[in-house]
């Protein structure tokens, strides 16, 4: 279901809509999903940076390898006798 704004009342509509059915104003520009996209095309890449094709699975990824790299630090610590602080 795509919607968007009424840029008169602001309330949120169908996208096919061509009047807002509760100020009776007539719908333009962009849908919702359109002005939505570009905020989270830069998430995840710096200035200059190809955009990143899935900035979440990328996290993930990274909470991944921090988990594992915890795991070996603590298996380290244990192994001195020592316990993590």
């Amino acid at each position: 279901m795509n919607v968007r704004f009424c840029h008169s009342c602001r309330s949120l509509i169908l996208s096919s809509f061509r009047f807002c059915p509760y100020c009776g104003e007539v719908i333009k520009g962009p849908e919702l999903s359109e002005v939505l996209d570009s905020p989270f095309e830069r998430i995840g890449r710096a200035e200059g940076e190809a955009p990143v094709a899935d900035p979440f699975a990328q996290a993930e990824e990274n909470l991944d390898r921090l988990e594992s790299d915890l795991d070996l630090i603590l298996e380290e610590l244990e192994k001195e006798g020592r316990s993590a602080p």
